[in-house]
């Protein structure tokens, strides 16, 4: 009998000794970080840098073997944590509110001289309500208009389509004055009004559409031409002897009748500027597509309504005196001329204003930094506008006075007053922001008339430039505080 015997050799159990404790190569981690330099530092995760690694042939072996971590990931968390953020150059940003000061000026001068045929022609196309109301109403409807046609120009100009651009300027300009000639003609002859105001109306409604085709399409030289010969008879008209003594108290004043050869000249710049338009929005055969959409006329409205809101708030006291509801003082005139004549500093200014808000996005690391930066520039720009204002206001006011016209201090303040408000209101609209600005002109509008209103029907006689000097200072005021309100906000700026 034979037995199996097995034996077992028991070995006792010994723990597996620990991995060795993997510690980073210093020096090849310091090559490493001095060779991702640009990407440790542009990078906002560490993600950012295990992926650049990774890319480069880097894995969780190698970073294991060569750099002494368990894993890319662990590589790439010491790169982050030794790096600081730099993101480097920043682009260039494109400068979007280029502007040229001698371009700005040429515009101020074109829209003031006109103010010089009106200055001639003030004391001889006036009369009755009926007269006034006429030239007022021709005003306004154009100046309305040509809002909105300047409105739909550089809205196709903005697009790169100058042909489309040319071909609705063109098509609107005919438009408008298919309307306008017959309206104000027709009110005209209803009331009666003499002659040569329908004329002057006519030819001023002409003129504000035409000379609009003209500066939207870049003509501004050529419509300085045109308006050679209308200057140019008023000067010589004012320097022959046609200023004569005046009343006790007075320096002098125009004398009349003025010369035929004077309102040719006049009618010849009319003329010559209906005739720059059609030349300038020639090309508009080449157009393509519809000439206007219902969301461009929708577009449009609201700058019509600012240009007819602009006109009787600087026509304030003229209508005043059409309705009866007030005796102004002084000539709306002297408060629209210095006006127009500082569009331009006022144009140049925003321009400037706008280019340092645009850097400043590059160069303010908080919001709130950038909102006080931009509302204190905001106040300067207004600020120098206000003070070349003055300084166009008074120089006018002088020579109207030595004309022997009706000049009060209060004249002087008002054209101030609504200066500040027209400079806010610009620049809003810069941004985007007309309903807002109509609405506060309408609201003081409304307070203008309200006030002469129930100063009348309790028997007070208040004085229509007193109620608009008042008027026009809250709206600068209210204007200007949302004007920093808004453009305080980096997004207006995009």
């Amino acid at each position: 009998m034979s037995g199996h015997t097995t034996l077992t050799k028991l070995v006792p159990w010994v723990a597996p000794a620990p991995p060795p404790q993997r510690v980073p190569q210093t020096e090849s981690v310091a090559a490493l970080a001095r060779d991702m330099q640009h990407t440790c530092a542009a990078a906002v995760d560490s993600l950012e840098i295990a992926a650049r690694l990774e890319a480069d042939g880097i894995n969780d072996n190698v970073a294991s073997v060569k750099y002494g971590h368990r894993d890319v990931f662990s590589l790439a968390d010491q790169l982050f944590s030794g790096s600081f953020l730099d993101p480097g150059e920043r682009p260039t940003v494109p400068e979007v509110w280029r502007s040229n000061a001698v371009h700005h000026v040429l515009r101020g001068v074109l829209f003031g001289l006109p103010g010089l045929l009106y200055l001639v022609a003030s004391q001889h196309v006036g009369g009755g309500p009926a007269t006034t109301g006429t030239i007022v109403l021709s005003l306004l409807t154009a100046w309305a208009a040509s809002e909105a046609l300047s409105y739909l120009g550089y809205l196709r100009i903005g697009r790169a389509d100058r042909p489309g651009a040319a071909r609705i300027l063109r098509r609107g300009m005919l438009a408008v004055l298919a309307v306008l000639l017959p309206l104000t003609g027709g009110v005209a002859a209803s009331l009666h009004v003499a002659p040569i105001p329908m004329v002057f109306a006519l030819a001023q409604a002409v003129y504000l559409v035409t000379a609009t085709v003209v500066l939207v399409t870049g003509g501004e030289w050529w419509l300085l031409v045109a308006l050679t010969p209308g200057v140019s008879g008023a000067i010589a008209f004012l320097t022959s002897g046609a200023l004569a003594a005046g009343p006790a108290g007075v320096t002098a004043q125009l004398k009349g009748p003025i010369p035929m050869w004077v309102w040719a000249c006049s009618l010849g710049t009319v003329a010559a500027t209906a005739i720059l338009a059609f030349a300038r929005s020639y090309g508009g055969r080449r157009a393509k597509g519809r000439t206007i959409t219902l969301a461009d006329l929708a577009g449009a409205v609201p700058h019509a309504l600012f240009g007819l809101v602009t006109g009787a708030l600087l026509t304030f006291g003229t209508i005043v005196a059409i309705l009866g509801a007030g005796s102004p003082a002084g000539s709306a005139a002297l408060v629209a001329l210095p006006l127009s004549l500082s569009m331009g500093i006022a144009e140049w200014l925003l321009f400037a204003y706008r280019r340092r808000a645009h850097k400043l996005l590059q160069r303010t690391a908080t919001l709130r930094s950038f909102r006080v930066r931009s509302r204190l520039t905001l106040l300067a720009a207004t600020l120098a506008y206000l003070v070349l204002l003055a300084a166009i206001a008074g120089c006018l006011g002088g020579l109207a006075i030595r004309l022997g016209l009706d000049v009060t201090p209060r004249l002087f303040f008002s054209a101030l007053a609504l200066g500040a408000a027209l400079f806010a209101a610009l620049s809003l609209r810069s941004a985007g922001i007309t309903i807002p600005v109509i609405a506060v002109s309408v609201a003081a509008l409304a307070a203008e008339g309200g006030v002469l209103a129930g100063a009348a029907w309790l028997g007070y006689a208040v004085p229509a430039d007193l109620a608009q000097l008042a008027a026009s200072g809250v709206l600068g005021l209210a204007l200007l505080v949302h004007a920093c309100q808004a453009l305080g906000l980096a997004t207006r700026h995009r």
